[in-house]
């Protein structure tokens, strides 16, 4: 017998082992059968095929008027600001490749990547586009918005 004929076989027996213990313990009943409590009281009686008992209803309200109302008066804020710069001046404690940032000796990643500057160059301090999103509600007829702080910040 060749070693990966043996292996072959060892693994076959070990399949099948798994397999016939799974039947074996899924057909001898083992575990107990749990007495889990319904949450609307009572305990649950294992019910052999029969059709499951419906939720009970809940009344909620009915929102649908008070949303047609109040669409018209929801706005969308959307804003656009260009930031001049990077966040972070070269060199600077938490720039990338200086300590505290990505790329820097602490960085657990260093020993992976290296320095930051190997793979991506200088920090480059472009102005960019931030976007920013969210909506509000009309609450005066003046054009006064109600908005979330993160909206505006």
């Amino acid at each position: 017998m060749t070693p990966r004929t043996g292996r072959l076989a060892m693994v076959a027996v070990a399949l099948i082992g798994f397999a016939v213990g799974v039947v074996l313990s899924a057909g001898l009943d083992l575990f107990p059968r749990s007495e889990a409590i319904s949450i609307f009281g009572g305990a649950e009686k294992p019910s052999g095929g029969s059709a499951a008992t419906p939720a009970p209803s809940v009344n909620l309200p009915d929102f649908s008027p008070l949303a047609e109302h109040a669409a018209p008066s929801v706005v969308n804020i959307s804003s656009t600001q260009e930031v001049k710069g990077g966040p972070f001046a070269p060199g600077e404690p938490g720039a990338p490749g200086a300590p505290g940032g990505p790329g820097g000796e602490d960085d657990p990643f260093h020993d992976f990547f290296g320095p930051f500057e190997r793979f991506f160059g200088p920090p480059r301090h472009m102005p960019y586009k931030a976007k920013s999103l969210g909506s509000g509600f009309v609450i005066d007829p003046a054009g006064f918005i109600l908005t979330n702080n993160h909206v505006v910040e």
